[in-house]
């Protein structure tokens, strides 16, 4: 319970500080909401783990350091509560249960070529120790073959993304007399946005795979929830993506 009640401490001061940050509420629950498997008991206590490590065999710690300062919104720790406990519920029922005969759907070479581009901001040693650390588990091959699988649907969600904000501007300059300048500086604004905290959000959930799965924090049985989280906490994060876009653009529109 002690540890409990600090991880939420910690969580509640690192929001504060968040509530500054250009993204939205949202956006820091897709970073942060895979941590929320440590509030459900699931892995040994905060205190016990280590909140501010320096490698990836340790805990990572938050990444608040790429976010920029900007006015944030009221509530949001009851707010990020209130989602982060619907995610963890949902995950327990979502998405595809493990087979009983899992075949690889990728041979050594490809996996190999497919680990080096999904973990690319990762040292060599360590993409070596993923690929190594499932060549004895069948489970956990599976598991890692999903989260692969997971990031190139992410690519596909994303590119989506953009093809919709493009389409949602020129619904824009035929409704309305747009700035093309104005128009095309919050479309580089837009697509920077979704990029750097598309890349933040990847690599911190990598790590949270690599400490969780890789390491073996988290128990067997626990590998498909954290599969199902990270999927919605994606999808949640992408949907306001698309909230933050359209704001953006409607400032295209003359007053």
């Amino acid at each position: 319970m002690e540890g409990k009640k600090l991880e939420r401490e910690k969580f509640s001061l690192f929001l504060s500080r968040a509530r500054r940050c250009v993204v939205s509420v949202m956006v820091i629950i897709s970073i942060v909401v895979l941590n929320e498997l440590l509030l459900k008991g699931t892995v040994g206590s905060p205190n016990q783990i280590g909140l501010k490590s320096r490698n990836l065999s340790e805990h990572p710690a938050y990444p608040n350091e790429y976010m920029t300062n900007e006015d944030g919104q009221e509530g949001a720790e009851d707010a990020l509560g209130e989602v982060t406990e619907d995610l963890y519920e949902s995950s327990q029922g979502n998405g595809n249960t493990v087979e009983e005969h899992f075949q690889s759907v990728c041979d050594e070479s490809e996996l190999s070529e497919k680990c080096h581009i999904v973990f690319h901001s990762f040292e060599e040693e360590d993409i070596n120790e993923i690929i190594n650390s499932v060549n004895d588990n069948l489970f956990k091959r599976e598991i890692l073959e999903r989260w692969i699988q997971l990031h190139e649907d992410a690519a596909g969600k994303v590119q989506s993304l953009k093809e919709h904000l493009s389409y949602y501007l020129e619904k824009l300059k035929s409704l309305y007399n747009v700035d093309e300048n104005i128009a095309e500086e919050q479309m580089r604004e837009n697509n920077y946005t979704i990029e750097s905290n598309v890349r933040m959000t990847k690599e911190y959930h990598n790590k949270l795979f690599f400490y969780y799965i890789i390491k073996d924090n988290l128990p067997e049985s626990d590998y498909e929830s954290f599969i199902n989280i990270a999927r919605n906490a994606f999808n949640l994060f992408i949907n306001e993506l698309v909230t933050m876009g359209e704001r953006t653009l409607n400032k295209c529109v003359p007053q």
